[in-house]
C-alpha cells in the first residue's frame, strides 16, 4: 500500500512556488524568441530591427529546464494528492483543475493567441482578417496549452499503474520500501539520473528537445517529460533527498548555467559538428544537455527549499496568479512584440516593455476578473478577499 505522507509545510510552500515560477519563466521565454539572434522566423515573427545573442541564451537556458522542472513538481503534488484524498477525489479535483481549464483554453484562448500571429502572416494579403478568421476556424495546434495535454496523459497513466500494481499484489513505494533504496549523495544522485535522460533525449532527432504542439501524442514527449513526473513522485517519497537539495541549490544551478555556453556552441553549429564528429557529437550534446538539465532542475529545488519555507501573501498571491497569467500572456506578448517592429521603441528596451507591460495586463485581468470568481476557483481554489491579519491561503497544487 501506498503510505499518507507527512509533508512539512516549508516543503509544500516551496514545491508551489516553484511551480509558479517555472510558470513565469514560460512567459520571459516567450518573450526573448522575437530578438534572438538564432532563430527561424517562420515558427514566430523576428524583430527586423533588432537580435541580441544575450537572448538566445536565456532562451535556452530556461528551456533547459522550466517545463521539466514543472512536470517534476506534477509528480511530487499527485502523489500528495492521491494519497491524502484518495482516488475519486483526486479525478475529480484534476478535472477541475486541469482538463475542465484545458478544453476552455482550447476553445477560448487558443484564437486569442493566434490571432497576432495569423495576421502577421497574413498581414499583406488583399483582406488579411478574413484570412485570419477563416484560419481560425481550422486546426491550428494547442499552442502554448499542450502542457496540461500531457499531464493530463500521466495522470491516466498514474490511476493505471497504480491500479496494476494492486491486481498483481506489488506494493507502490512507501516509507518502508524507501528506507531500503540507497542513500546516494545528491551529487551522485545527479550523476546517476543523467544517464537515464541521455538515453531519452536519444529519442530525439534535434540537439534540444523540440516544440510539439499537436494533438496527436508523442512517445518522445510521453516519456522524456514522464521522466520528470515519476521524478517527482519518486521526491515526494524521498524527502530525505529533497532536503539535502536545499544545501546544494547554489553550486548545482552554476553548474547547470556554466553548462549553457558549451550547449549554444553545440547546438548552434550541429550542422558542421556533427558531420565532423559523427555520433560522438550527438553522445556530447546529449550527455551535456542532460547533465545541464539536471543540475537546473535540483538547483531550482534546493534555492527554492532553502528560501520560500515560509507562506506570505504576496508568495501566495504570485502562485494563485501564475497559471492564468501563463494561460492568458500569448495573445498579449505577441501583439505587442508586433507592434513594436519598425517602431521608434530603442531595440534594447524592447523585450523589457514586452515582458512588463505583458505581466502588467495579466496581473490586472487575473485581479478584477478571476482571482474571486468561479474562473479562480476552478484554477486555484475559492479565495476571499484579503483582510488585516487573514491566512494567506494554502498552496494550490494546480501541478
Amino acid at each position: 500500500m501506498l503510505n499518507t505522507p507527512q509533508q512539512s509545510p516549508e516543503r509544500l510552500h516551496g514545491m508551489d512556488a516553484l511551480r509558479a515560477i517555472a510558470m513565469l519563466l514560460g512567459i520571459v521565454l516567450h518573450a526573448t524568441i522575437s530578438y534572438k539572434v538564432f532563430h527561424d522566423p517562420s515558427t514566430w515573427p523576428a524583430d527586423p530591427q533588432y537580435h541580441f545573442i544575450g537572448y538566445d541564451y536565456l532562451y535556452l537556458w530556461i528551456h533547459s529546464f522550466r517545463m521539466q522542472l514543472f512536470y517534476l513538481v506534477a509528480g511530487f503534488f499527485a502523489r500528495f494528492l492521491y494519497l491524502k484524498i484518495g482516488e475519486k477525489p483526486f479525478i475529480r479535483h484534476r478535472a477541475k483543475r486541469i482538463l475542465l481549464p484545458f478544453i476552455l483554453s482550447l476553445i477560448l484562448l487558443v484564437p486569442f493567441s493566434l490571432t497576432p500571429f495569423l495576421y502577421y502572416h497574413f498581414r499583406h494579403f488583399p483582406h488579411p482578417w478574413h484570412d485570419v478568421a477563416r484560419q481560425l476556424l481550422r486546426w491550428n495546434g494547442m499552442v502554448h496549452f499542450w502542457f496540461l495535454y500531457y499531464l493530463l496523459f500521466f495522470y491516466v497513466a498514474m490511476l493505471i499503474l497504480i491500479h496494476l500494481g494492486k491486481l498483481i499484489r506489488i506494493s507502490l513505494p512507501g516509507k518502508d520500501s524507501a528506507r531500503k533504496l540507497p542513500d546516494l549523495s545528491l551529487y551522485r544522485t545527479v550523476l546517476v539520473l543523467v544517464i537515464p535522460l541521455t538515453a531519452l533525449l536519444y529519442l530525439f532527432n534535434t540537439p534540444m528537445v523540440e516544440v510539439y504542439t499537436g494533438i496527436f501524442p508523442k512517445i518522445t514527449y510521453f516519456s522524456y517529460f514522464g521522466f520528470f513526473f515519476l521524478l517527482g513522485w519518486w521526491l515526494n517519497n524521498r524527502m530525505d533527498c529533497l532536503r539535502k537539495t536545499s544545501r546544494l541549490g547554489w553550486p548545482l544551478l552554476l553548474i547547470g548555467t556554466a553548462l549553457t555556453w558549451p550547449m549554444m556552441y553545440l547546438t548552434t553549429r550541429e550542422a558542421s559538428l556533427s558531420l565532423h564528429l559523427g555520433g560522438l557529437y550527438w553522445l556530447i550534446v546529449r550527455s551535456l544537455g542532460a547533465l545541464q538539465t539536471i543540475s537546473l532542475v535540483f538547483g531550482s529545488l534546493g534555492l527554492f527549499m532553502h528560501y520560500f519555507r515560509e507562506e506570505n501573501r504576496t508568495l501566495r498571491y504570485i502562485s494563485d496568479s501564475s497559471y492564468w497569467l501563463y494561460l492568458i500572456h500569448m495573445g498579449i506578448l505577441a501583439s505587442l512584440q508586433i507592434l513594436f517592429f519598425h517602431s521608434l521603441i530603442p531595440g534594447p528596451f524592447r523585450f523589457f516593455l514586452v515582458l512588463s507591460i505583458t505581466l502588467g495586463i495579466s496581473f490586472i485581468s487575473y485581479d478584477w476578473f478571476i482571482r474571486y470568481t468561479i474562473i479562480g476557483e476552478m484554477l486555484h481554489g475559492k479565495r476571499k478577499r484579503l483582510h488585516k491579519h487573514s491566512n494567506p491561503g494554502k498552496p494550490s497544487s494546480t501541478a
